[in-house]
C-alpha cells in the first residue's frame, strides 16, 4: 500500500475510484467487498457481482432472518428507554424517523425497548411521530408520497399532510415540520451518519444535529497526558497508552500530535454535538443545553 501510492497526490473530488469510510454501515460494506475481491480472486465469484456490495450483503443476511434472531444482530441497553422516557416525561416530543419498513421497525424497536418500560407500555408509546421508510437521503431533498400505517401488519393508506401524533410511511422533513409547527434549531436530530444524517439535517433544515459515534465506547480518542507528568515511569504508561488506539489508524480524533483527523473535522462541520450512545444523555438533565466552550 505504501510503496503504491505513498507519493500518489489524489484529488478525491476527481477521482471516482475513492470513496470515504465514515461510519459503521461503511465499514461493513468495504469488510463485505473485500471478502468478494478475494473470492473473485479465487475464482469463486463472478466479477460483475463485485460492485453491488449491498445487494450481496442482504442476500447473506436478509431482514427476515435478523427479525427471527434479533439477538445475533442487536445490542441491548437497558438505559437508551429510560433516556427517551426521561425526555418524554420532561415534555419533549419525540420522532423516529428510519429508512427500515414498519414490520423490521416494529419487530426490532420491541426486542430493544419494550422489556426496559414500563408495565403495559410500548415503544411506540415513547415517540409522537414514527416515520418508516424514509428514504434518507431523499427524505431531506424531495416530496415523497405520503401513507399513513393503519394496521399493526402494517396495512397503508395515502395521507395528504403528516400528523403531529400518528404512525407514518414516506413523506418528507418539510412535512414533519409543518406537522409539529417547528422549524429549524427548535428540532434536534439524533443519527449516527455524517452524510445521510447529520449533515443534510443541517445542511438543508438547519436542524441542531447530535451524531452518534459507536467507535468512541471502544476506544480512547484523547491522548493520556499523564504520559509525559514529571516523574512518573514513563515507560508504563506509554505502553499502555499504545493500546488505547488503533495500531493501523491511531486516534480518532488526532493526526499527529496537533492535527485533528478527517473524522474529527466532518464531525466538526456536521454535528453540534457527538457522544457514543443516546443512552449518555441520562447522565443529564432533560433540560441540559449543551454548547460549544471555546478557550
Amino acid at each position: 500500500m505504501r510503496g503504491t501510492y505513498g507519493r500518489e497526490l489524489v484529488k478525491l473530488a476527481n477521482e471516482a475510484r475513492y470513496t470515504f469510510l465514515n461510519a459503521l454501515f461503511s465499514v461493513s460494506e468495504a469488510v463485505m467487498y473485500m471478502q468478494m475481491v478475494d473470492r473473485m480472486d479465487q475464482g469463486l465469484l463472478p466479477a460483475q457481482v463485485v460492485p453491488n456490495t449491498y445487494d450481496a450483503l442482504w442476500q447473506l443476511v436478509s431482514k427476515a432472518e435478523i427479525i427471527q434472531e434479533p439477538a445475533a444482530y442487536a445490542e441491548l441497553d437497558p438505559d437508551m428507554a429510560r433516556t427517551l422516557l426521561d425526555q418524554k416525561q420532561a415534555g419533549k416530543t419525540l420522532l423516529l424517523i428510519t429508512n427500515s419498513d414498519y414490520q423490521c421497525t416494529d419487530a426490532m424497536m420491541s426486542y430493544c425497548y419494550d422489556r426496559f418500560l414500563p408495565q403495559g407500555m410500548r415503544w411506540r408509546d415513547l415517540f409522537d411521530m414514527v416515520v418508516v421508510q424514509a428514504r434518507k437521503p431523499d427524505f431531506w431533498a424531495h416530496a415523497m408520497p405520503l401513507y399513513e400505517v393503519v394496521t399493526p401488519d402494517g396495512l397503508m393508506r395515502p395521507a395528504m399532510d403528516a400528523a403531529r401524533v400518528g404512525l407514518h410511511c414516506g413523506g418528507s422533513a418539510t412535512m414533519v415540520e409543518k406537522a409539529l409547527g417547528v422549524a429549524g434549531d427548535d428540532i434536534l436530530y439524533v443519527g449516527d451518519h455524517i452524510y445521510t444524517d447529520a449533515a443534510l439535517a443541517k445542511i438543508n433544515f438547519r436542524w441542531r444535529t447530535a451524531l452518534i459515534v459507536r467507535e468512541l465506547d471502544s476506544a480512547s480518542h484523547l491522548a493520556s497526558a499523564a504520559c509525559w507528568a514529571a516523574g512518573r515511569p514513563h515507560r508504563p504508561m506509554l505502553e499502555q497508552d499504545g493500546k488505547d488506539f488503533s495500531e493501523r489508524w491511531g486516534y480518532l480524533s488526532r493526526a499527529g500530535l496537533n492535527d485533528k483527523s478527517c473524522l474529527m473535522r466532518q464531525i466538526e462541520k456536521c454535528a453540534d454535538i457527538y457522544t457514543s450512545r443516546v443512552s449518555n444523555f441520562l447522565q443529564y438533565t432533560p433540560y441540559m443545553y449543551f454548547s460549544v466552550t471555546k478557550g
